[in-house]
């Protein structure tokens, strides 16, 4: 077994390093406010804010996640939680969309805690990069979910709803999210031998999608992070 990923304060990452320090980048360029860690799994994006002189308040669906670092509240995040509208000016839910039975209520509950203006920080695993394709292409699986899910003994812990980026765009901007910024964590290596299907993507994407409606959709599909990249980081602001 490898050594388990951990933050630079020790505690164990639920994200890769590499979603979990661009993620606090991005806060450390932001004014200082009140966040909404959910789910906060074992603490450590809560203990780096906090650090950085945010105001937190995590929440996870397990009781016993983050208790060395002040987790205050057992969540289901797709259920209606115990604050106020726009209570919040951050919401960070780094690696648990995809975890939810009810993603889309989450993100409009998400949208609610949020002040005008506030921002969401969302990041899930990215199953359109060229390695996913032809998993699915060949088995009916994503790279992220390779297997099906043990019905008889759930965990809570499977990735039970994968989200592509144009239904994820469109879910955010239903719930009233414009999106900001949105990038990939890192190259997934496995996809890189699959380079040469970029050609023949390209031109079936641009064939579907060729609508002037669409093309949004179709330049984020053929670039570089959604064709290579592992994780997708967004930025949303609350309109």
């Amino acid at each position: 077994m490898g050594r388990a990923r951990v933050s630079r304060s020790g505690i164990p990452l639920n994200a890769s390093p590499q979603t979990h320090e661009r993620v606090l980048s991005w806060f450390a360029d932001w004014p200082r406010g009140r966040v909404f860690d959910c789910p906060a799994g074992g603490g450590a994006l809560t203990y780096e804010l906090a650090a950085m002189g945010f105001a937190v308040v995590a929440a996870d669906i397990d009781r016993r996640a983050g208790r060395g670092v002040g987790l205050r509240l057992c969540a289901d995040l797709s259920r209606p939680l115990p604050f106020a509208g726009g209570t919040f000016d951050y919401v960070a839910c780094v690696e648990g969309i995809e975890h939810l039975e009810r993603p889309v209520d989450a993100l409009r509950e998400m949208r609610r805690l949020l002040r005008p203006g506030g921002r969401l920080v969302l990041t899930t695993p990215n199953v359109l990069h060229l390695a996913s394709r032809v998993r699915m292409l060949l088995t009916g699986f994503w790279s992220s979910a390779p297997r099906p899910c043990d019905a008889g003994a759930p965990t809570g812990l499977e990735h039970i709803m994968l989200l592509t980026q144009p239904m994820l765009a469109y879910f955010l901007a239903r719930v009233g999210f414009s999106i900001e910024r949105l990038e990939a964590s890192r190259t997934v290596r496995s996809s890189v031998p699959w380079a040469w299907l970029v050609g023949p993507i390209g031109i079936a994407t641009r064939v579907a999608l060729r609508r002037p409606a669409h093309r949004a959709t179709s330049h984020a599909l053929l670039s570089r992070d959604l064709l290579f990249g592992h994780a997708l980081l967004f930025t949303c602001r609350a309109v």
